[in-house]
């Protein structure tokens, strides 16, 4: 037996246009490569004491827990299959959760709700989203719907070109801005770790609002709970993505679209946060008719 130089983790039955049976193979490291009937792959799996026979046309097993040893040679743009690694006692394609998306939905309409009533809402833009990245912007809304925002002069000027174009904030408009720090005592006031923190990906904004306490010298806050809206919409609207096993992850200005939103200025932190608790009242009160958005 040859060695091995990839492991399989993705087979899915397909068909070919004359109505032949194949299987598509994904590795481990995302490459893709086909096996057909004898003499073209499939019978290397066979040999090896792999059957797909119950793998009909969109049908698919994942071998993440005991993944198929597979040896590729790349021939020009394609992958071909030469050997297939014997089948270990007891390995069998992995059970794949799937959601009951009913369940889901109802607590996705019931988290809304609960956001709407209890919980501050919050955005940030940033100069990137690594651990050096500093928040440039920042904006609030209460529960009662009361706003705050600021610009936020970064330690860094220099960085804040690279993400521009996303944000439209030029060094220029942040030199006269306060710093974090000299905004630190406000955000303590605005987001009380007694209310739940609500935004759009939500654990990335509190991850830079840490960040940016451990890049001033300042005691980070006290994060409460997180409310993450994407999370809220993927779950709504049944978006479970079976090959990565996870909700989907829709931006904030295709889900807005989709629930007839208008976003304006995207990526700005007070145009997005409250296109943000919009989404969040569309979801927790269209599940009936007599509930008015």
């Amino acid at each position: 037996m040859s060695e091995m130089t990839h492991e399989v983790v993705l087979v899915e039955g397909a068909m070919t246009k004359n109505g032949s049976a194949y299987v598509r193979c994904t590795t481990k490291d995302g490459q893709r490569v086909n096996a057909f009937g004898k003499g073209r792959g499939l019978d290397l799996f066979e040999d090896a004491g792999y059957v797909f026979d119950d793998l009909t046309d969109g049908k698919r097993q994942v071998w993440k827990t005991h993944p198929i040893g597979v040896h590729l040679i790349l021939t020009g743009a394609w992958w071909e299959l030469f050997d297939v690694a014997t089948k270990p006692e007891g390995a069998a394609p992995d059970v794949e959760y799937v959601p009951n998306l009913a369940w889901y939905r109802e607590k996705a309409i019931n988290e809304a709700r609960k956001a709407l009533q209890r919980a501050v809402w919050f955005d940030t833009e940033t100069t990137g989203v690594d651990a050096q990245a500093e928040i440039i912007s920042i904006a609030i809304l209460d529960y009662l719907g009361e706003e705050w925002r600021s610009f936020v002069r970064p330690i860094n000027l220099d960085a804040v070109a690279a993400t521009t174009h996303i944000h439209g904030i030029t060094a220029e408009e942040l030199i006269g801005a306060p710093s974090f720090a000299e905004i630190y005592e406000d955000l303590d006031d605005l987001m009380p770790s007694w209310y739940e923190w609500a935004g759009y990906n939500v654990g990335f904004d509190a991850r830079m609002i840490e960040q940016a306490c451990m890049q001033h010298g300042l005691n980070a806050f006290l994060c409460p709970m997180l409310v993450d809206v994407m999370l809220i919409y993927s779950q709504f609207a049944g978006l479970w993505d079976a090959e990565r096993q996870r909700w989907g992850q829709v931006k904030l200005r295709e889900a807005c679209e989709v629930c007839g939103i208008e976003l304006l200025d995207a990526h700005d932190a007070l145009a997005d946060i409250r296109a943000t608790r919009e989404l969040a009242r569309y979801i927790a009160y269209h599940a009936t008719q007599d509930e008015t958005p």
